[in-house]
């Protein structure tokens, strides 16, 4: 039996605190310790300001972690979009470019850093990365152009027939698709518009959804046509005592049809 594990995280806040920064390279180090080659993936809010050195930083964190693990990440909505009630800068897109590199994976030549495969034509905000019989699939949900001061995302029509292609073409891979909003929260600060088409593009056509955003925790099988879905919450909060959590999925035969998912939360 064959056997895929990855890390799930989210929600990082670099630069909110300094015991953020070092909550994140705590949980860096356990990931690398602990499971060492597996896949890392993020799902937004790197930073919590978008400013230079917090990416600097981010960079620096990512650069160690990724001698010992593959990392994927998409931007959430503090990494350059609208972010709340503060301040939006326009300049952070370029911050993310210039610090992390392409939404989904980063070049360095010491380290494992991802390249992605070209983008369908014409569809920006989308990113793959195939990995034996896994297909990693990151999706932008950011909108910079939203000018309603609130960290909502937004998903056009364009991607979401980029992301179908996809999908499709990716049938007979254990598909994991990965974006910052989360997609079935309602209200002024949190939804995702175009949640309804990017639901009804991914029923029946992954395997696997993963999200963050809320900062809460959870956990949905097969709903909407997808066998499991996970909620990452905030990985620099402590969950109890000094201890922090990551999510941990295991994908047996993956690209299968006696492909079995596991998951569980882990203490690092």
């Amino acid at each position: 039996m064959s056997r895929q594990v990855i890390i799930h995280l989210s929600d990082l806040h670099v630069g909110q605190g300094q015991k953020e920064t070092v909550r994140v390279q705590r949980l860096f180090e356990g990931v690398s310790k602990r499971h060492p080659g597996v896949p890392v993936l993020i799902t937004g809010d790197i930073t919590d300001n978008a400013s230079e050195v917090e990416f600097a930083e981010a960079k620096h964190l990512f650069t160690d972690l990724a001698r010992t693990n593959p990392i994927l990440a998409v931007p959430g909505n503090h990494d350059y979009a609208w972010k709340g009630n503060l301040m939006f800068d326009p300049d952070s897109w370029s911050k993310w470019l210039e610090y992390l590199g392409s939404p989904l994976g980063w070049e360095e030549q010491s380290g494992k850093w991802l390249e992605r495969d070209s983008e369908p034509a014409g569809v920006d905000g989308l990113g793959i990365w195939r990995h034996n019989d896994c297909a990693f699939i990151g999706i932008d949900s950011g909108d910079p152009d939203d000018k309603v001061i609130s960290a909502r995302g937004y998903v056009s029509d364009t991607l979401c027939r980029g992301l179908k292609g996809l999908l499709k073409a990716n049938a007979g891979k254990t598909r994991i698709v990965m974006l910052h909003h989360h997609p079935f929260t309602e209200g002024f600060f949190w939804a995702l518009k175009g949640a309804d088409r990017f639901l009804s593009t991914v029923k029946n056509n992954c395997e696997i959804l993963l999200f963050g955003h809320d900062h809460n925790y959870g956990i949905w099988y097969e709903r909407g046509g997808i066998p499991l879905m996970v909620a990452s919450h905030k990985c620099t909060s402590r969950v109890s005592g000094d201890c922090l959590m990551c999510t941990v999925i295991e994908i047996h035969d993956p690209g299968t049809e006696k492909s079995l998912i596991s998951h569980r939360l882990e203490v690092v």
